[in-house]
């Protein structure tokens, strides 16, 4: 976890970073995550805006994630969900 400086860092030896951005509006965490989700096939890009309650996170933040290991995650979780 780190604060956003308006400049992503790779992911290295990381399966995901979350970057903490207070003050983000929710259409500007959206706009960066469709760009870099565009620009770089083999990481996912989301975010978490505090406004939609429930489970989402105390401040927004974006998360980058490795694209390959998520996916793995994914497929393991819905086989095991039927």
């Amino acid at each position: 976890i780190c604060d956003w400086t308006g400049e992503r860092k790779e992911l290295g030896d990381y399966v995901a970073r979350v970057y903490k951005f207070t003050n983000a509006s929710e259409y500007k965490l959206n706009k960066l995550m469709k760009q870099f989700n565009e620009e770089i096939e083999d990481e996912e890009w989301l975010y978490s805006h505090n406004k939609h309650g429930g489970y989402s996170t105390p401040v927004p933040v974006l998360i980058q994630q490795d694209y390959k290991i998520l996916e793995r995650a994914r497929q393991h979780y819905y086989k095991d969900a039927k």
